[in-house]
């Protein structure tokens, strides 16, 4: 006997007359509901139906009730009985329901039930909660004032310069016979008497500043600059964009995993040649630790030299807090209790309501432990930073970064100061960090690299979280980049190196490079494990090695050997109407990456602004501003990237 509800009762009932009928509504809630699709041996295994439709459907006036029966979506969970399924994903069907508004989850389960395949169910009801509601408005307010107060401010500052421009009281009259060298108070003869400038610069003074902080038009200005200063390391922006690329390409099949309609095509995809490149997508991750070492090292020593070895560490660790961490906890906001509420989509039950669902565990996490990211230790604690068991997993990086951080300024000084002691503490920690990815991959029994460990699994980091989050296991190419750091700032960026040293230092930084990223090859396609020794040799070297690669790419192009590379001439005849088209071009990334996930494809019924979360993940944002340098790459979209995968366009 089945129980439910009285309403819901009877307007079963009522569609199912009208059903009968032909009537357009009914037909309208019945084909909302999901049907057996094909390709379910393939792995498709979210059945969601249309949602979009049934949330429009309207009965007309029922006499009987009193009242018009309105569509609701809902989401069955159950195991396929199907034999012969492959079990390569975890995750159980998921199959969607559009039922009268009047039946409740309970009403449904105990409707459906009867096909004894039902084990859960999610019924289309999100409420905002309050006090983060008031909270976010009233953040998101208070940083609009600010913007139109800045920008308001803004132009009164321009029109008052374009004044004074026009009638310069601040100057006295210039003689004629004065050389124009001195002109507008500049040049060496300036502050000769008679020709002074005063008052002192109003448009320099603090409150302009603050007030410019906050402004449309300086911030847009700046951020759609392409324009480098001298003795910038040009390359540095290149290689900083092409590994924004791998990361937003690697978390695009990572994640999006979950949403396929062919998980086992998407899986044998994995042992193409081509797609090793996806696999090992991490390495871009070390080429930011890489890139960061360099720039903190390389710039801070410069600093040193012209401020006579004096620098305000003080204000070294403030500002990089600073930068960071208000637009970190910002997304951390969204993410604990905003994004939820932001998704109307039948996946958003996958996303959030399953006890085995993407975020529901990490959020509930969020909510206890989200002061262990912003003080940058979450890959420490809670867990011992297992990014499934941490509050915004991914967030490790950061922490990661910041710690190396916190400690380079001792490697700094000791480089200035006394570099070959610096050199040999830098080369020490390099070789103990090789040291520990080795024996950890021995004692965690990896049988493959990028893959969990086959013993010890129940010890606290007996996850990725043993070789992948910590500091002691990422910091080699941390450490790298101080290296090459303070080569090009003790050279100057000027070293003569013989031609064929130079196409010999090429071809190995280029075999290596390509070792590191294709070199498993042969085991990924076949589904061979490798052998224990070369598993601990991969796994203590790769990223090292892919480091070393990197340091070569810089160094010769900084010291004027990187062939075409640094001939900005050609690339500009080639490519581009400016030859400068990639410095600052980061600058323009934070925009690009938070608009990134409106211009993909839509996929199943997921909300076009957040439907591919997969794709790029909040900290990505941070993660393009991580380095001492505050150029963020600019991002475009791999078209290769869905090459996989059907899309529903509807």
């Amino acid at each position: 006997m089945v129980e439910i509800s009285p309403e819901c009762f009877i307007d079963v009932l009522t569609v199912y007359t009208d059903l009968k009928a032909r009537q357009m509504w009914a037909m309208k809630l019945a084909d909302a509901s999901s049907k057996l699709p094909s390709g379910v041996m393939d792995g498709t295994l979210i059945w969601s139906g249309d949602m979009d439709e049934c949330m429009s459907v309207v009965s007309p006036y029922q006499n009987t009730t009193k009242r018009r029966i309105l569509g609701k979506h809902c989401m069955i969970q159950f195991w396929l009985p199907f034999p012969g399924i492959k079990k390569s994903t975890p995750f159980p069907t998921l199959f969607g329901v559009c039922a009268p508004d009047t039946c409740s989850a309970n009403d449904v389960l105990q409707l459906v039930n009867k096909t004894e395949m039902c084990t859960n169910i999610h019924k289309e009801e999100k409420g905002l909660e309050p006090l983060c509601v008031l909270s976010f408005r009233s953040i998101i307010g208070v940083l609009v004032a600010l913007v139109v107060c800045g920008t308001i401010a803004d132009l009164i500052f321009q029109a008052i310069d374009t004044i004074e421009m026009r009638n310069p009281q601040g100057y006295k009259k210039i003689d004629e016979d004065v050389p124009p060298i001195i002109q507008n108070g500049k040049g060496i003869l300036a502050d000769i008497p008679g020709h002074e400038h005063f008052p002192a610069n109003k448009a320099k003074s603090k409150i302009r500043l603050l007030f410019l902080s906050f402004s449309f038009l300086a911030n847009s200005k700046k951020l759609f600059n392409t324009s480098t200063s001298a003795g910038e390391l040009t390359a540095v922006n290149g290689l900083r964009v092409i590994s924004m690329f791998w990361v937003i390409l690697g978390h695009t099949y990572d994640f999006i995993i979950v949403f396929l309609d062919n998980v086992e095509p998407a899986h044998a995809s994995m042992k193409r040649f081509t797609s090793q490149a996806i696999i090992n997508a991490t390495f871009s991750v070390d080429s930011f630790f890489f890139l960061s070492g360099l720039l903190v090292t390389y710039l801070c020593l410069k600093q040193l030299r012209r401020q006579s070895g004096k620098l305000n560490w003080p204000m070294f660790y403030f500002h990089r807090f600073w930068r960071l961490t208000p637009a970190y906890a910002f997304v951390l906001m969204i993410y604990t209790n905003l994004l939820y509420h932001l998704i109307s989509s039948p996946l958003v039950y996958v996303m959030y309501q399953r006890p085995e669902s993407l975020f529901a565990k990490p959020i509930e996490i969020c909510k206890t432990y989200w002061w262990t990211n912003l003080i940058y230790i979450n890959n420490i604690y809670p867990n011992w930073g297992s990014t499934s068991k941490t509050c915004m997993g991914w967030g490790w990086y950061l922490a990661n970064d910041m710690q190396f951080y916190i400690l380079s300024p001792i490697f700094i000084i000791l480089l200035y100061k006394f570099w070959k002691i610096g050199v040999g503490l830098l080369s020490l920690l390099t070789i103990s960090c090789l040291i520990i990815r080795g024996v950890l991959t021995d004692w965690y029994g990896y049988v493959s690299f990028g893959v969990i460990g086959t013993e010890h699994k129940g010890l606290y980091d007996g996850d990725d979280t043993a070789m992948y989050v910590k500091p002691y296991t990422r910091v080699a190419p941390y450490l790298v980049g101080m290296v090459l750091g303070y080569i090009l700032y003790k050279t100057k960026c000027k070293v003569q190196i013989n031609k064929i040293i130079v196409w010999l230092a090429w071809k190995a930084a280029m075999i290596t490079g390509l070792a590191v990223v294709y070199g498993l090859y042969y085991y990924h396609h076949n589904g061979e494990p490798m052998t224990k020794g070369g598993v601990i040799m991969y796994s203590s070297l790769a990223r090292f090695a892919w480091s070393v690669a990197l340091a070569w790419v810089i160094f010769a192009c900084a010291t004027g050997h990187g062939g075409l590379l640094t001939d900005q001439r050609a690339w500009s005849d080639r490519l581009y109407k400016k030859p400068n088209h990639y410095a600052d071009s980061g600058q323009r990334g934070l925009a690009t990456v938070l608009f990134h996930c409106i211009f993909q494809k839509r996929l199943h019924q997921l909300d076009p602004v957040l439907q591919d979360m997969g794709t790029i993940r909040p900290t990505d944002v941070l993660r393009l501003s991580d380095t001492p340098s505050h150029n963020l790459p600019f991002l475009l979209e791999s078209d290769e990237s869905i090459s996989l995968f059907r899309f529903n366009n509807g």
